[in-house]
């Protein structure tokens, strides 16, 4: 069974009243589900920025005194590449920049409470994707591992090897133990009866091959079967039309 992490969370507003709304909400919306949370607010942009903290979710608004909702963003997605953004602005000449960031959801002035709540349900169910975490167990050793960190799983040998983006972990579970597990048929598929690989990770494929990234300067290439190719190509297009 999977376990989740606790989500933190961020409101950053100049305007006082709207972090007390936001966080009023939230605590609503958390008193009737069932999960670990901390709310970190703040009326200086500033202090965010120079941070390095990481969150998960984050209420940004756009016109703020110093630095912006938007640079601020940008820095965010430098600590968590994952975290999902909620832009509050009143001013829609700001919307196609904050595409350019890649924003999950933006809020308008005053905050209409159903969106609210329903574009929370929303992020929160792409959150648990993001950190949904296994556990592997190897004699008296166990490791949780981020299903989101997973680059690709293969058979060696015996073992299964589970390459993250951190490092190599082995098990002696079987492959279709560990994919009943992780149980994110939009986020991997097989290559090959022997490869299963994280969407997130491919830079390129063909009939018979796939590259994945390791990290920003390396990258490796896997086998790709005939008879995958059609299914993989299907769940690559499926992921990239669902991806933010």
């Amino acid at each position: 069974m999977g376990v989740f992490m606790l989500l933190n969370i961020l409101i950053c507003d100049d305007d006082i009243m709207i972090i007390n709304k936001i966080n009023s909400l939230l605590n609503h919306y958390f008193s009737q589900h069932s999960m670990e949370y901390l709310i970190f607010s703040s009326v200086d942009s500033a202090e965010i920025y120079e941070s390095d903290q990481v969150f998960d979710i984050a209420y940004i608004d756009i016109e703020m005194p110093g630095i912006n909702g938007l640079k601020l963003s940008q820095k965010l997605k430098q600590n968590n590449p994952d975290i999902l953004i909620m832009i509050i602005t009143a001013f829609e000449s700001y919307l196609d920049d904050a595409m350019e960031i890649h924003v999950y959801r933006y809020l308008s002035k005053p905050i209409d409470e159903n969106r609210f709540f329903i574009n929370l349900t929303s992020a929160l169910k792409k959150y648990h994707n993001f950190h949904h975490e296994i556990l592997l167990t190897n004699q008296s050793k166990t490791v949780r591992i981020t299903t989101s960190d997973i680059i690709y799983i293969t058979v060696s040998g015996h073992k299964k090897m589970i390459c993250t983006k951190d490092a190599l972990y082995y098990s002696n579970r079987s492959l279709t133990e560990l994919v009943k597990e992780i149980n994110e048929p939009q986020n991997f598929a097989f290559s090959h009866s022997s490869y299963l690989i994280h969407l997130k990770y491919v830079t390129y494929f063909d009939k018979s091959s796939v590259t994945v990234r390791l990290s920003p300067s390396k990258t490796e290439l896997l086998p790709m079967s005939q008879r995958k190719y059609v299914s993989f190509k299907k769940s690559f297009i499926e992921y990239m039309e669902n991806a933010i």
